[in-house]
């Protein structure tokens, strides 16, 4: 059965109480009466039961006019509150509302209907109050829990990136402290076995070239631990310029077959002539093959051989650099998983493959800090191929090489490129235009590009928007000062910048590449091309 509804009536008139009763018994919901003639009988009356509604008179003994209100509002603030009254003026209905009441209804349109309809409306109406300040006050008791939470990680964040830089710092101090027991080993190994001490018989040979070969390996993996250290924190560069790839190839394979004579693994390069320059960092490019050879001397068998063959592709204007080895090879499994890797770059120091070295977690940002592209081909019992990419000397590509790359970068948000046009003026002097382009490597951010379009011209991209470039401007002044005052040749050639323009980096590729066909193609006197020999860092 549903229960009545229990009315609290306060009101000091009898007829007017009787009237209202009334009107409540025909309504057809079930009520509950009690009734009060002053506030002190309503409150003693509130006090024992609670009820659903309270209909009240103005006019009362002990309360007057909105006096009334006021009252059962202090005393009952989660009751609906309805004023009957014998006047209808509008201002009078504003005022008891903001006194507090929840409704008004004149006694002179009193119907069972609209006083039941009344009724219902506020009783529901509190009741979604409540339920409202219910959910607010979870809400609150909620955020408080999240506060808390929120502070209680913040906490935990700022402990592990702690832990985590002490362990950047750790790696990167055992690494630069390894550097010099390692070159003093290297320096008496290499002299014992020049026999600069006495003659050695074949075993202390063999020996001497063991300790030679594992102290190259930990001077590799030192190499390796700084550059992940380096890439993870940003600061991973490259001084990109235009080189010959023989020459890089034939200074790193000189120790590359030392290191696979010891394992009796056989090293040789095929490398045609007249191959075209390439735009690229070749520390970074010496690097990537040490590891790909090192890695292929690892796993080939004794009596092995580990080929390096070179091809030029015009098509795709860049150059193929292929790692052969007779190694076991990788099922599809396995080599889908490392090239996955390869994709999400290094993300620690202990995420290596079993069988694989820390050197093939750096080598793919090597080869795309070159613009290049890093492949895999294995076949299980035949042994594996890896074969990285690096464009020619070609501005057209490098620039849309340099603009994928920038569009890969997850973390990437900026949304303007900066272009500069940098020159210096006519110089004989081949090392001072050198000189001019080490210090454009120098002075940008791993993410900037310096371009060289003629002997003397750069175009010069920054991953950064117009706001940022007075920043740009006052740091590349101050490093040249610098230079100028310790550079032992005299200062350098006065260098020239003129903004061509700040791009969005998707919607503006087109003008940025117009920006490079006026450098390619400017009026006037013809210019010399920039071909230069390659220099090494």
């Amino acid at each position: 059965m549903k229960p009545s509804t229990l009315v609290l009536l306060v009101e000091d008139d009898p007829i007017d109480a009787m009237v209202a009763r009334r009107t409540l018994l025909a309504a057809k919901t079930e009520y509950e009466i009690d009734i009060a003639s002053s506030i002190g009988e309503a409150i003693q009356c509130m006090s024992q039961r609670k009820h659903d509604v309270i209909l009240s008179d103005l006019g009362l003994p002990d309360a007057g006019d909105l006096d009334a209100v006021t009252k059962i509002r202090n005393e009952c603030d989660d009751v609906p509150l309805i004023v009957m009254s014998g006047c209808d003026d509008e201002r009078l209905y504003v005022e008891t509302l903001a006194k507090g009441a929840d409704d008004f209804v004149s006694k002179h349109n009193l119907t069972p209907t609209t006083l039941c309809r009344c009724i219902n409306q506020n009783i529901e109406r509190m009741r979604q109050k409540r339920e409202i300040q219910e959910l607010v006050e979870a809400v609150e008791t909620q955020r408080e829990v999240l506060e808390q939470q929120a502070d209680e990680l913040q906490q935990k964040n700022l402990r592990l990136a702690a832990l985590c830089q002490s362990a950047k710092s750790f790696v990167n101090n055992v690494s630069h402290e390894f550097r010099t027991p390692l070159c003093v080993i290297k320096q008496y190994s290499g002299m014992m076995s020049q026999g600069m001490f006495g003659e050695l018989t074949d075993p202390q040979q063999h020996f001497l070239r063991v300790i030679e070969d594992r102290v190259d390996g930990l001077n590799n993996l030192v190499d390796d631990m700084l550059d992940i250290s380096r890439y993870e924190s940003g600061m991973l560069a490259a001084s990109r310029k235009k080189c010959a790839i023989d020459e890089i190839i034939r200074r790193e394979l000189t120790p590359l077959v030392h290191r696979g004579k010891v394992r009796s693994v056989k090293v040789f390069a095929e490398c045609p002539d007249d191959l075209p320059n390439v735009f690229c960092d070749p520390e970074k490019v010496g690097r990537t093959i040490v590891n790909l050879v090192v890695n292929a001397i690892k796993v080939s068998s004794a009596e092995g051989q580990v080929r390096v063959s070179v091809s030029p592709n015009d098509e795709t204007q860049e150059i193929e650099i292929r790692v052969h080895d007779d190694g076991p090879g990788m099922n599809d499994k396995l080599k889908k998983k490392l090239c996955g890797r390869f994709a999400q770059g290094p993300t620690s120091l202990l995420s290596n493959e079993k069988g694989f070295g820390l050197g093939l977690s750096i080598t793919k940002e090597l080869v795309d800090l070159n613009l290049g592209a890093l492949e895999i081909e294995s076949e299980v019992g035949v042994g594996s191929v890896f074969m990285f990419t690096i464009p020619y000397a070609n501005p057209t590509k490098i620039l849309s090489r340099y603009l994928e790359r920038l569009g890969r970068i997850p973390e990437n948000v900026q949304t303007e490129l900066s272009v500069i046009r940098v020159r210096i003026d006519p110089t004989s002097d081949d090392d001072s235009a050198d000189d001019v382009e080490r210090f454009l490597n120098y002075t940008l951010r791993a993410r900037d590009l310096a371009m060289p379009i003629y002997t003397n011209e750069w175009m010069v991209i920054l991953d950064s928007t117009v706001a940022d470039l007075p920043v740009f401007l006052t740091r590349f002044n101050s490093e040249l000062t610098e230079v100028n005052r310790n550079r032992p040749q005299g200062e350098l050639p006065a260098i020239h910048l003129h903004e061509l323009g700040t791009f969005h980096r998707v919607d503006q590729i087109t003008e940025i590449q117009n920006c490079l066909s006026g450098m390619l193609a400017p009026a006037g006197r013809p210019r010399k091309p920039h071909i230069r020999k390659a220099q090494y860092v």
